[in-house]
């Protein structure tokens, strides 16, 4: 019996992984652009036509947990899966760098489900003058999917943190114990004032939205790059918030100071933490630093500079990660500017947007270090007519490490992702280590024994059942003694 209630328990949780799996599945951004996912042709994404959008930065979209597209936003317009505007006063900004991201409520009633679309506004939107702009909002969208399926405005505008400046981002990840999200956002200085520090992270449950943040004060104080009290500039409020797959890093880029900031982020607690025990872990010397996004594999970050087509790789795992930073090849050429947004897609490769451009860079294998990681500069060809701006969507990123109950051995140490799987499990553990891996079924039937060498960083499990497996972890050191072990649940489904 108990067992019983610990599997129901896991497949509740699990809501957030498995619909992650295809939410992203379809892509609208830049001008008319849109790529599908769920049609491939020579492994790529097909276009996706009859995008309304027509937008410099940030969007938002979000599809069903069969991969149809449901509804996409800018900050300021929303339209539905046929394209139809279904509002245009949203308290966002299309002129932001993430002015907006979507979290699904996690439960369903009547087969109709909410969405929550939060808006940022962009920095100094309102004027000059005015730095806080609109602040953060967010509005509540309901999906019925009940043939045929209807997206409406449930309420509109309700404010979560207006007359406070952000630095026009907004980030959002699952929660580990329990279904929801966390969503992240960095505050900004406002008219040249000294500056601020200050994370917001809200939590979004089943329950709703809780409108009283936690506030974490860390990292660097944000300035504006303006010189005078009422000519502030954008470009301190520039550049991207990202978190690792596995919801443990955060990485904010800051086109202003030419750097990237590193920190820890508890996806239990919520909690925004430095990097490393003496403080936060600052990558400097990164001129216009702007997009963001890591490996699939949580080890790698990848960072590009506005107006250069410069992509950078960074080693995670370094003991000095400044140090390790790789210019990729080829350098991107041949548009008007480069802003450069990346994003990791479901196909397990990063996306990286060209403006006024009709293709897409693409990094093919974004797990391996320098450029092996292969970046190609014209992966793929938007439909005729469409072009590229500054942004791509944002997500919430869809591999997020498996989730523990009280009742089981947790360590940090060891992450393993996707966690439901269709195939492929992921392991980051210490690299000085070694892991053996045993699968036993609900009634401790063992099913399948792997051995993980130092470096090696997956298994296939394509072959098992699908089922909830128990999987207890042996860690080796070099002379293969045990020195820890752990236990983990993973569910394994049908793709």
């Amino acid at each position: 019996m108990k067992n019983i209630f610990r599997i129901f328990i896991l497949l509740i949780i699990s809501f957030t992984s498995i619909y992650g799996q295809y939410s992203n599945k379809n892509w609208i951004f830049g001008n008319h652009a849109g790529l599908n996912f769920n049609q491939l042709s020579g492994g790529y994404p097909t276009p996706l036509t009859g995008s309304q959008l027509n937008t410099q930065d940030g969007v938002a979209c979000i599809s069903d947990e069969n991969g149809n597209l449901l509804f996409y936003s800018e900050g300021n317009h929303l339209w539905d899966y046929n394209h139809v505007l279904l509002t245009s006063s949203l308290k966002g900004d299309s002129d932001c760098t993430q002015s907006a991201i979507v979290v699904p409520n996690p439960g369903m009633i009547n087969n109709s489900r909410d969405y929550y679309l939060f808006t940022v506004d962009a920095w100094g939107a309102s004027s000059w003058t005015n730095p806080f702009g609109n602040g953060i909002y967010y509005s509540i969208v309901n999906v019925n999917f009940n043939s045929p399926v209807t997206v409406s405005i449930a309420q509109e505008n309700i404010p979560l943190r207006p007359n406070i400046s952000f630095r026009e981002n907004l980030m959002a990840v699952s929660k580990v114990n329990s279904p929801g999200y966390w969503v992240i956002s960095k505050q900004y200085a406002t008219n040249n004032t000294t500056g601020n520090n200050t994370f917001y992270v809200w939590e979004v449950t089943a329950t709703g939205v809780d409108t009283v943040p936690q506030i974490y004060n860390i990292g660097s104080v944000q300035n504006t790059g303006g010189s005078l009290p009422g000519n502030p500039t954008y470009n301190g409020s520039v550049g991207f918030l990202k978190i690792s797959p596995d919801g443990n890093i955060l990485a904010l880029a800051n086109n202003y100071l030419n750097s990237v900031e590193l920190y820890r982020f508890d996806a239990i607690t919520g909690a925004v933490l430095p990097f490393v025990t003496t403080g936060n872990t600052i990558l400097s010397n990164i001129t216009r630093a702007y997009g963001i996004e890591f490996s699939p594999n949580s080890q790698l970050l990848y960072v590009s500079r506005t107006y250069s087509g410069i992509i950078y790789q960074f080693d995670l795992n370094s003991a000095n990660i400044a140090n390790s930073m790789t210019t990729l090849t080829p350098q991107i050429t041949g548009t008007d500017y480069i802003k450069g947004a990346m994003q990791l897609g479901p196909d397990n490769r990063i996306y990286v947007v060209k403006c006024n451009s009709n293709t897409l860079a693409v990094i093919n294998d974004p797990n391996v270090l320098g450029n092996g990681c292969n970046l190609v500069a014209n992966g793929v060809t938007l439909a005729s007519g469409a072009l590229g701006r500054a942004g791509l969507p944002t997500f919430v990123p869809t591999k997020i490490q498996v989730i523990p109950t009280n009742d089981i051995d947790i360590d940090e140490s060891v992450s393993i992702y996707p966690n439901p799987s269709t195939d492929i499990l992921n392991f980051n553990y210490p690299k000085d280590l070694s892991l053996i891996l045993n699968f036993t079924t609900v009634d401790n039937k063992s099913v399948l024994i792997k051995k993980l060498s130092a470096g090696q960083h997956e298994i296939n499990i394509e072959s098992l059942p699908n089922a909830v497996y128990f999987m207890n972890i042996s860690l080796l050191n070099r002379d293969n003694k045990t020195v820890k072990t752990l236990n983990r649940k993973i569910v394994k489904i049908s793709q």
